[in-house]
């Protein structure tokens, strides 16, 4: 056996050793219908928004979404009190399904959907209270020119509401439903990540089980799929390139949804909240960057 079949296996034994989270798991589960999924995208916002606090307030407010998915977020923009919602999305898949939704469940007079680019918005300046991104940062292919265009189309005083996880962070490779261990960009070169995952595709056969925005063909690619690799150092340079200026930036620990109430999950808490604050060690330790920016 030579040294590359080597460390795929390597990669395979310690996915058979550590298993899925519940998260994951339940993440696998919503990617079988779209029904399913845009719930589940309901849900994540309505839990993740607090990361905002003190400054989310769509209230009476013009509101895009890049990278709005199939809807299920839009919902609960709507539900808010926005004036207006608009929601982008580079895939024709996600942008007909999230339509589909909202002609079924909300007001099409409030809310808006289209195909269009983050990097090329179809909307001249200053028309926009809010630009929200969820999830989506960390895939684009030009981060630089989605963040100037986010700030082209932001009125004065307009907030960008930013969530993302940096790309060292333990499931930045976004290999989770193929591998379940965390941090194997870390550990593992990326061509023996993409042939264990199409291995593993080949045993599961998931994408046969999963709506086409969640398939990730592997035994096509060479790299990571769709990620730009973005770090917490080079998102910082891109918000000082871009002049939008920072009303709040979380660094949010990995752990702190999974550990269970007590003592020991406060210190741990503490204690990684620390390790997040500090340049590099932050790298590997935050799992998800939730920023506040205004122009």
């Amino acid at each position: 056996m030579n040294r590359q079949n080597l460390i795929v296996n390597l990669i395979l034994l310690l996915n058979r050793l550590v298993p899925a989270t519940p998260i994951h798991m339940e993440l696998a589960r919503v990617k079988r219908t779209v029904r399913a999924y845009q719930q589940w995208e309901y849900d994540e916002i309505r839990r993740i928004y607090e990361d905002f606090e003190p400054y989310w307030d769509l209230g009476e407010k013009m509101v895009l979404d890049v990278g709005c998915g199939l809807g299920g977020k839009l919902l609960f923009y709507a539900e808010q009190g926005a004036k207006k919602v608009v929601g982008i999305d580079l895939r024709p898949f996600s942008a007909m399904s999230a339509s589909h939704l909202i002609s079924e469940q909300a007001n099409d007079s409030i809310i808006h959907i289209a195909v269009a680019d983050g990097a090329m918005l179809p909307f001249v300046d200053n028309v926009f209270d809010v630009v929200i991104s969820i999830n989506v940062l960390e895939h684009v292919t030009n981060p630089l020119s989605v963040l100037r265009e986010c700030r082209r189309v932001l009125r004065p005083g307009g907030r960008l509401y930013l969530h993302f996880p940096p790309f060292y962070s333990p499931w930045g490779a976004h290999l989770d439903g193929w591998i379940n261990f965390p941090w194997p960009h870390l550990f593992f070169p990326e061509w023996a990540l993409v042939r264990a995952a199409a291995l593993v595709e080949e045993q599961k056969r998931l994408n046969e089980q999963f709506i086409p925005p969640a398939q990730v063909y592997w035994d096509r690619l060479s790299g990571l799929y769709e990620l730009n690799r973005l770090t917490i150092r080079q998102f910082w340079k891109l918000v000082k390139e871009t002049n939008l200026q920072v009303l709040q930036c979380r660094f949010l620990p990995f752990g702190r949804h999974a550990l269970k109430q007590g003592a020991i999950r406060r210190i741990l808490l503490t204690l990684l909240s620390a390790i997040s604050r500090v340049a590099l060690l932050n790298e590997i330790v935050v799992t998800k960057i939730a920023c506040v920016l205004t122009k």
